[in-house]
């Protein structure tokens, strides 16, 4: 009779070595997934944040954009001058950082922490004064310098706007977003009427806000020099490229920066995010030209090219306005 082994036999000493193994590896994955997974939401936060920054700094300085004397001081200031405002508009960035925080991770109470958020918002504005400033043809025809100091002035300015948006337009929390618009302080949602009449009324007073906010952004600078120069100067490719930015901004702005919640009583096509955008923009623009007709110059109705250039240009300011309507009007 053959006697019993007490030891490990090779292949149960296998089992005992391989099953670790693998518990090892798939651990390990699992980490691996979990990091990408955290990468990835990090990543899309980031982009969040930064939409809403660019946003909040065109809502603030795109009449700035349009302003000859911006221009000019960009070119004659000293660069002593000039690193003395980037200082003064980074302490002015610190402090709302430090009070509101440019990211939705901001733990806020911390200068250390600002000053990150602070650099992020000096080069957002950098980069959009950059952006606008191509799109209206204004750099980098004056040369590399003179267009390095238009975008150090005008970025600096809409840097505070970046950092300001949190400050002045805050978060929606997930319990807020979780409700229907009919129900967040609305008088619509008492009322007896039908919900498709509460529908077209509520897209009524859209309408208007928008208009409203192409109006407030526009109406002082229709009857300026410098939408009749930037008309002029433009080339012809460029214009075909700042309308299709107009739209793009149109949509960051009312949805992308997620600034309000959009009411829906009746759903139908108009609800429809590219519906929106089509008539915000179709109404920015259609401000924009009446305006050019009744405040501003003679000649830019002299040719049927240059007015449509005119109106192109005006649209910048006039969308950004009427994108922004839920900001400006905002319901008690």
């Amino acid at each position: 009779m053959q006697e019993k082994n007490n030891g490990f036999t090779l292949s149960e000493a296998g089992t005992f070595l391989i099953v670790p193994l693998f518990a090892l590896i798939k651990a390990q994955n699992m980490d691996v997934n979990s990091l990408q997974k955290n990468a990835y939401i990090s990543i899309r936060e980031e982009g969040k944040d930064l939409i809403r920054g660019a946003a909040g700094g065109l809502i603030f300085g795109t009449p700035l954009l349009f302003t000859m004397e911006m221009w000019y001081h960009g070119v004659t200031f000293s660069s002593g001058h000039l690193l003395g405002l980037l200082a003064l508009v980074g302490v002015i960035n610190l402090v709302f950082s430090y009070a509101s925080g440019l990211r939705a991770m901001h733990e806020g109470h911390s200068l250390v922490g600002a000053i990150p958020d602070m650099v992020t918002s000096l080069a957002l504005g950098l980069v959009i004064a950059t952006i606008v400033l191509a799109l209206i043809g204004h750099i980098p025809g004056d040369g590399m310098e003179a267009s390095l100091r238009k975008i150090i002035i005008e970025g600096a300015v809409i840097s505070i706007g970046v950092t300001f948006t949190n400050t002045k337009f805050p978060r929606q929390n997930a319990a807020n977003d979780e409700k229907s618009g009919a129900q967040i302080n609305d008088p619509l949602s008492k009322s007896d009427l039908s919900l498709a009449q509460k529908q077209t009324r509520d897209d009524l007073e859209n309408l208007a806000a928008v208009i409203g906010g192409a109006l407030v952004f526009t109406f002082n600078i229709a009857p300026t020099e410098e939408v009749t120069l930037l008309a002029t100067t433009i080339p012809p490719y460029t214009l075909l490229l700042l309308f299709f930015s107009e739209i793009v901004i149109c949509y960051i702005i009312l949805f992308a920066a997620n600034f309000k919640e959009h009411k829906i009583y009746k759903d139908n096509i108009m609800q429809h995010p590219y519906a929106e955008v089509a008539i915000t923009v179709a109404a920015s623009f259609l401000v924009a030209a009446l305006l050019l007709c009744l405040v501003s110059y003679d000649h830019v109705l002299a040719s049927t090219h240059h007015f449509a250039a005119s109106v192109v240009v005006l649209a910048l300011p006039a969308v950004v306005g009427g994108s922004a309507e839920g900001l400006l009007y905002e319901e008690n």
